[in-house]
C-alpha cells in the first residue's frame, strides 16, 4: 500500500492480533484469519461441484 497498491490481502491460518486489524483499516488490507479461509474454500469447492454437475450430469 505504501508503495502505491490499491489494496491486498493478507491471509493465516490461524488469526490476527488486533493490532493487525487497527494497521489494515483504512489502507485496504483485507485480514482473513483460518476461519474465513475455510469459509471461502468450502464456498469453492460447492461451486465447482455444482459446475461439475452442469457440465457432466451423467456423472452425477
Amino acid at each position: 500500500m505504501k508503495t502505491g497498491a490499491k489494496g491486498g490481502y493478507v491471509i493465516t491460518t490461524c488469526s490476527f492480533t488486533p493490532a493487525a486489524r487497527q494497521y489494515s483499516e483504512g489502507l485496504g488490507i483485507e485480514l482473513i484469519d483460518g476461519v474465513r479461509l475455510v469459509e471461502l474454500w468450502l464456498s469453492g469447492l460447492v461451486s465447482v461441484e455444482q459446475e461439475i454437475k452442469e457440465l457432466l450430469p451423467e456423472y452425477v
